[in-house]
């Protein structure tokens, strides 16, 4: 029997749109994944009322106000703290993530790694609402020498998007196990969105554990794919720098695409 789990959606609200999003979240986990508890950590400044609170109550999630402003990756710890203490499995969901089929949750905690263990983080597959992929896991490129979305902008019914895959995984769509948040602790604030969600899984597999993509777990995220994958900024270019530093010996050939 599968340990029970906890859903953390760590939210902001940065403009009306996003409670909008929010509110198709919570209602897709509430009818796909009914027997679970769901847990909406805002991230926010204190003082006012939160219309997160109020959806969160409407629909059955228990709220948390972390009003400390350090970010949605230490509201995210917050919830994985809690399912850390009481034993139980915790899900990443992102704010703006649809799940689409029931039975998403069952398959991500059914998922064994490459030695038939049961892998230590399990990511879903993530659609733009016009059915091309957003996320099917990540590869790093030899040619750009960076970390990519596996099968991005590709049809989802393209077969090879499919198969489950070694490789690291989204936290907008996250499985972590119980025993993993004890092994391997907790992701690292310091850093943003995707480099927390990459130091995390290759922590993990500094670990000898492993991170598996289980596309049939599937949620869909608002708009469409737009344009090339990440830029220059000065965020991506700081945030690939603290990434590499955190992990200067480890090869990443394993996560190299045959064909690039």
């Amino acid at each position: 029997m599968d340990r029970p789990a906890l859903i953390v959606v760590a939210f902001r609200e940065d403009s009306p749109s996003d409670v909008e999003a929010l509110l198709p979240c919570l209602v897709s986990l509430r009818a796909t994944a009914p027997e679970a508890q769901v847990l909406v950590v805002e991230d926010r400044a204190p003082g006012g009322p939160s219309l997160a609170e109020a959806a969160a109550e409407e629909l059955g999630c228990v709220y948390v106000d972390q009003d400390d402003g350090a970010g949605l990756v230490a509201a995210a710890n917050a919830g994985l703290e809690v399912a850390r203490a009481n034993g139980l499995d915790a899900v990443l969901v992102g704010p703006d993530v649809e799940l689409l089929h029931a039975g998403w949750l069952e398959r991500m905690q059914a998922r064994k790694d490459t030695q038939a263990r049961p892998a230590a983080v399990v990511g879903g597959r993530l659609l733009h609402s016009d059915g091309l992929i957003a996320h099917a896991g990540f590869y790093f490129s030899v040619l750009r020498q960076r970390w990519l979305d596996r099968f991005m902008g590709v049809p989802g019914e393209v077969p090879e998007s499919h198969a489950p895959t070694l490789c690291p995984v989204s936290a907008q769509l996250q499985l972590i196990r119980n025993e993993t948040l004890h092994a391997v602790g907790l992701p690292d604030p310091g850093l943003g969105a995707p480099f927390a969600d990459l130091d995390y899984c290759l922590r993990v597999f500094d670990a000898d554990l492993e991170c598996i993509h289980e596309p049939a777990a599937a949620g869909r995220r608002p708009g469409a794919a737009l344009g090339p994958q990440r830029d220059d900024s000065e965020p991506e270019i700081a945030g690939r720098a603290a990434l590499a530093s955190r992990h200067p010996r480890t090869s990443f050939n394993r996560f190299i695409p045959d064909v690039v």
